[in-house]
């Protein structure tokens, strides 16, 4: 577990410097680690880093791959908010490679989860990508309509934000 962790923090640093080739080789031999432990956590993890790594470099299918995993972990492990954000990884790349009934389908079960969790956030960029699927396909309306969502859901997030330091300054004061 020790080594999974550092050979993680080493490949975080990597990546944050743009090594993104030594960032994966690190991070591969965290994940292999990992299974090896049954660390169903570090699992999910590495499989997600791995999965935003090679969406940065446009290796989609091995991008897929490891958000695929990462569904699965966050399936096994009970973990709602994590599920929806896989998905939403997966509804990206399905996006990127037009494949936009397989991005609708996920993107869907993305929008089901995260409305059940009540995840402002996570629905604001369900209705991004919403918006740019509906936007590719030539579907005016549906792409208008979660882009009117999208702002909806913005704007109170912004409220919220506003009145939450408004009411943290008050306190100091």
């Amino acid at each position: 577990n020790q080594a999974t962790f550092y050979y993680s923090k080493a490949a975080n640093t990597y990546w944050v410097y743009g090594q993104l080739d030594k960032s994966i080789e690190l991070f591969t031999k965290a994940l292999t680690m990992s299974e090896k432990l049954g660390n169903k956590n570090a699992i999910f993890v590495l499989n997600t880093n791995l999965g935003l790594i090679y969406t940065d470099l446009g290796r989609y299918e091995q991008a897929l791959s490891n958000f695929k995993s990462s569904t699965d972990i966050a399936r096994s492990l009970g973990r709602t908010q994590d599920v929806a954000g896989s998905l939403l990884n997966q509804a990206n790349i399905f996006y990127e490679t037009d494949k936009l009934s397989e991005a609708l389908k996920v993107l869907n079960e993305a929008h089901t989860l995260a409305q059940g969790l009540n995840e402002d956030r996570m629905l604001r960029n369900i209705y991004s990508i919403y918006t740019k699927v509906y936007d590719k396909m030539g579907n005016r309306e549906e792409s208008t309509r979660y882009f009117d969502l999208f702002a909806a859901i913005t704007r109170r997030i912004q409220q919220e934000e506003v009145q939450r330091k408004e009411e943290e300054a008050q306190r100091m004061v």
